[in-house]
């Protein structure tokens, strides 16, 4: 199984497999998305279920479409997709949804299993955590 990486400050091209749009290709950076439920009404479910305000947004990478013509990068139904880093196989991120532009948004693979340890109590052991160079 490929290990997981870290997004950094640099521009990674990446693939992911979804149920709803079969694998598609992109591009992900350092800019960071900002859930903001005052700024974006296709953000309020999401800020509801997490407590996100005006005042305390949430945060999370973005994959954007790398291909010209390939179509849709994400749909309804490809959550719980894996980012992965297109020249290693490396794991990045897991998508979670969609921005109002047709972007995956996506959590670091860092902070979900620092999250499932944190829930479960337990140790992530697969994948490896790495670092890209």
């Amino acid at each position: 199984m490929p290990a997981p990486v870290t997004l950094g400050e640099m521009r990674f091209n990446v693939a992911k497999c979804g149920r709803a749009t079969g694998c598609t290709f992109g591009l992900i950076n350092h800019a960071i998305v900002a859930i903001n439920p005052t700024q974006n009404k296709e953000f309020a479910a999401m800020a509801d279920v997490f407590g996100y305000t005006k005042d305390r947004h949430g945060f999370c990478w973005s994959m954007m479409m790398g291909v010209k013509n390939q179509g849709p990068v994400v749909l309804n139904g490809d959550s719980g997709s894996i980012c992965i880093h297109d020249s290693s196989g490396a794991w990045l991120a897991l998508i979670f949804g969609e921005s109002g532009c047709g972007s995956a948004l996506m959590t670091a693979i860092d902070a979900v299993f620092h999250d499932t340890e944190k829930v479960t109590g337990g140790k992530v052991t697969e994948p490896k955590y790495v670092v890209i160079p």
